[in-house]
Formats: C-alpha cells, sequence, structure tokens
C-alpha cells in the first residue's frame, strides 16, 4: 500500500515539473539550461522532456493518434496525455 502511495506521488510530481519544464521552454522562449536551473532539475531529464515534447508534437501534428505515438516512441501513453494537454493549453500554432 505504501509503494502505491509513493507512486502516485511520484507521479504527481514528475506531472508538476513537466508542465513547468515545458511552459518555461515553450510559452516564455527559455533556454534549456535556464530551465532547469529554474526547476531545480538536472540537464538531461530536462532535455529529454523537451525532446518528447517535440516528437509528439511531430507527430500530433501530423495527425497521429496516442497509439500510433505510443508505439512509434515507447513513450507512456499517460505521458502523452500530458503532452497533448499542454499543446492543447499552450501551443496555439502546431
Amino acid at each position: 500500500m505504501e509503494s502505491i502511495i509513493i507512486y502516485q506521488i511520484f507521479i504527481k510530481v514528475r506531472k508538476i515539473l513537466l508542465d513547468a519544464t515545458i511552459y518555461k521552454h515553450v510559452v516564455e522562449k527559455k533556454d534549456p539550461s535556464i530551465v532547469a536551473r529554474e526547476t531545480n532539475h538536472s540537464q538531461p531529464p530536462v532535455d529529454k522532456y523537451l525532446k518528447d515534447f517535440n516528437r509528439v508534437k511531430t507527430l500530433v501534428n501530423d495527425n497521429k493518434d496516442i497509439n500510433f505515438i505510443h508505439h512509434t516512441t515507447n513513450i507512456a501513453r499517460p505521458v502523452i496525455k500530458q503532452y497533448l494537454q499542454i499543446i492543447n493549453k499552450y501551443v496555439k500554432e502546431l
């Protein structure tokens, strides 16, 4: 039971960090190194979030569905859904 609670907390924290990372880079147009510093994150995860975000955005732009994106990129479906929410909320033009 305790491990389930820890996992749920981890997922919520990851979502907050992912949202903040993408927001700062895409909307505020900040450099990834600044985003890493401002989110108290190391550079490799920030780079991975941004790379995965751009991969998803490209496939969405090609009208691909979540299943296709998942199988093509090997990104988990819940993470793809997070990226789609960010795209719908912050990215005006794809």
